[in-house]
């Protein structure tokens, strides 16, 4: 998977440390930490990923790797325990859960301390079942610590003594970390907010989490010795770090006005000082790892740390770093301020030449683009399609519903391609849709084809996990996306993998800035070009065929999960954590300056 250069550079890495390169990824919108890492790891290197309060499923493992059965009823929440995911365990290098606790997971499996990880591991699992999200404050995206999440209490029901006994032991190293790291007046707040605002109502589960959390406040000195006496939390109470740590706002502030003086909106201390709670465990955290990479606006973090890192966007650039915010400012900021920044909607060139000019580099989505060759029951699949939906020719439209001006993004256009579907169908074509329920304006879309008498011939299915979005597209004659952006992701990418062709609209000539050939595709941006291009392919079935296998092979020249590995190894080498190791061969920084790979 890596190039010689970065194979000579791993192996001298692993020679001169013991051990592989580490790598912390925070965030995992989209799963792309997630199969970013899975990428890293399987190239030889050792990643962990950092998913503090943020739930959804496309965020989780299991809709990247499983192949579940059942429905997920909350999007924002699912309980993955209820469903049968066909074997599938979730890794151990990610970390899903409260932002300390999840944190604590990761110090505590890379300070060696096994017991405390295999303990901390449970509850991350537990508070998968039970906890309600925790929603990030719209000005500050790092959760403050009096506001995380405590583990529930339903464990007081078991009837096991031993259960019992195990689970008082995992909620006491739990106490121990959040209690010993809060002053009085914030922990006497947490507990007193979490009695007066009860998510249970039932008298005696609430007794009990009331009795249990004002004797844990009572004995706190208890735990803050506790605290001080692990060798793994012994720094974070040290003078250096809290001088460091008081020095981060105005830090903030000066870089931001010497970087971005133009702007009316300056930084203030009020936008800083809201994560200043979390700095002392993340960069207790950040010290296991050689190279940091914060996705979407969590660059924030290591930069407010002081750690080098390492900024991913997947449309994060395009325009919230120039919104009028907190968030808008602070992001705009950690882009400016990375070591590097990997890009992966090139229609966000021009915003990475403004932020990070000559530090960025245009790279594909992380996916692995053989995922899908191991998909079975797509023949059954479509046979039951082809007959449910008295069609013939079935597209498949899983792309998110937000066409409606004024109302959600508005950045997809399915309209375009609905209405051309009307056309198709009411002309005596035999076409069937399969449409995802998701996105802001699926009520317009689902109101647009019952004007047309279209209904009966479409199916709507929630929004589907990679192993069965695969079966789909295997079951379908094409794939549907957007028609607005011009740009491509994961929607396309995936659907290319497994050979089936694409309809959507992409804007060749900023393409070329970044692929030496376009993507093969049914490439559309009106109605008219849409029912134009279907009825060409239905006149030539060989020709639709053969723009599959077109789509397969594109992915293995140009989208392949070597090429984007190695467009990272390759700053990892350039950007050196330890003076003392040399390689080889290093990457021109010209290269880099014109956004290549």
């Amino acid at each position: 998977m890596l190039s010689p250069d970065n194979k000579e550079w791993l192996d001298a890495f692993i020679k001169c440390h013991e051990r592989e390169p580490r790598v912390l990824h925070i965030g995992n919108i989209a799963n792309n930490a997630y199969n970013n890492a899975k990428l890293l790891n399987e190239a030889g290197l050792d990643c962990d990923v950092l998913c503090y309060d943020y739930y959804h499923i496309m965020g989780c493992p299991e809709w990247e790797d499983a192949d579940f059965t059942g429905s997920v009823t909350d999007d924002f929440r699912p309980q993955w325990f209820r469903l049968d995911l066909g074997g599938f365990q979730r890794p151990r290098w990610f970390s899903q859960g409260p932002q300390l606790l999840a944190i604590q997971y990761l110090h505590a499996r890379r300070s060696g301390l096994d017991q405390l990880a295999d303990t901390l591991w449970q509850l991350l699992l537990e508070e998968s079942k039970c906890c309600p999200p925790v929603k990030k404050s719209s000005c500050c995206p790092a959760v403050k610590k009096r506001n995380r999440c405590l583990p529930d209490m339903s464990w007081v029901a078991d009837s096991a003594p031993l259960a019992m006994v195990r689970r008082l032991v995992m909620r006491f190293n739990w106490h121990v970390r959040i209690l010993s790291q809060n002053s009085p007046r914030d922990a006497f707040g947490y507990y007193s907010k979490r009695l007066l605002t009860p998510k249970q109502t039932i008298p005696s589960k609430l007794f009990i989490k009331a009795a249990i959390g004002f004797v844990c406040f009572a004995i706190r000195p208890v735990f803050v010795i506790f605290a001080r006496n692990d060798a793994a939390n012994s720094d974070s109470d040290s003078d250096s770090d809290s001088e460091t740590e008081n020095m981060v706002p105005n830090t903030a502030i000066s870089n931001f006005k010497a970087q971005f003086g133009e702007r009316n909106d300056q930084l203030e201390i009020s936008d800083v000082v809201p994560y200043m709670g979390v700095v002392p465990d993340l960069k207790q955290l950040f010290a296991h790892y050689d190279y940091v990479i914060g996705y979407s606006t969590d660059p924030v973090l290591p930069m407010l740390c002081g750690t080098p890192y390492f900024a991913f966007e997947h449309g994060t650039i395009r325009d919230i770093p120039y919104s009028n915010s907190v968030q808008g400012r602070l992001t705009a900021l950690a882009y400016r301020m990375a070591k590097h920044v990997f890009v992966t909607n090139f229609d966000c060139k021009p915003s990475a030449d403004y932020l990070a000019p000559g530090r960025f580099t245009l790279i594909n989505h992380p996916y692995d683009e053989d995922h899908g060759l191991a998909v079975t029951g797509s023949q059954a699949m479509r046979k039951e399609l082809v007959a449910d939906l008295q069609s013939s020719f079935i597209f498949f439209h899983p792309t998110r519903h937000d066409w409606v001006s004024g109302t959600g993004y508005a950045d997809k256009q399915n309209e375009i391609f609905l209405r051309a579907f009307a056309e198709l169908r009411t002309s005596g074509v035999a076409v069937g849709l399969i449409c995802c329920e998701w996105g802001a304006n699926v009520e317009e879309s689902k109101r647009l084809l019952a004007e047309s008498g279209c209904s009966q011939f479409v199916r709507w299915i929630p929004p589907q996990a990679i192993t069965p979005f695969e079966r789909y597209c295997l079951a379908s004659d094409v794939v549907v996306d957007q028609f607005k952006l011009g740009a491509f992701g994961g929607v396309v990418f995936k659907a290319m993998a497994v050979g089936t062709p694409i309809l959507t609209f992409l804007d060749v000539e900023r393409l070329s800035k970044q692929y030496p050939v376009c993507p093969p595709v049914l490439n559309c941006r009106t109605q008219e070009e849409i029912v134009l291009a279907i009825r060409g392919a239905l006149e030539h079935p060989d020709d639709l065929k053969a723009l599959g296998g077109a789509s397969r092979e594109w992915m293995k020249r140009h989208h392949a999960k070597e090429q984007t590995v190695n467009a990272q190894v390759d700053q990892f080498r350039i950007h050196m954590p330890h003076s003392e190791l040399e390689f080889s061969k290093p990457l021109p920084y010209r290269e880099i300056e014109n956004g290549k790979s």
